[in-house]
C-alpha cells in the first residue's frame, strides 16, 4: 500500500507538471501570435513608408 501511495503521488506530481507545461505552452502560443502580429504590422508599416517615399526624385536618382 505504501508503494501504491508513492506511485499515486508521482502521478499527481506528473499531472501537475503536465498542467504547468500546458499552461506555459498556451502562454507561449499567445506570445507567438502577438509577436507574429507585431511583425506583420511593423513590416506593413515599413512597406507603406517605403512606398510613400518612392515617388520622390532623390530615391529615383539613387
Amino acid at each position: 500500500e505504501q508503494t501504491w501511495k508513492r506511485v499515486e503521488q508521482l502521478f499527481a506530481h506528473e499531472r501537475v507538471n503536465a498542467v504547468s507545461i500546458l499552461k506555459l505552452f498556451a502562454h507561449f502560443k499567445t506570445l507567438l501570435v502577438v509577436g507574429c502580429w507585431l511583425l506583420v504590422v511593423g513590416y506593413w508599416s515599413l512597406a507603406k513608408t517605403a512606398c510613400c517615399q518612392q515617388p520622390t526624385p532623390t530615391t529615383n536618382n539613387q
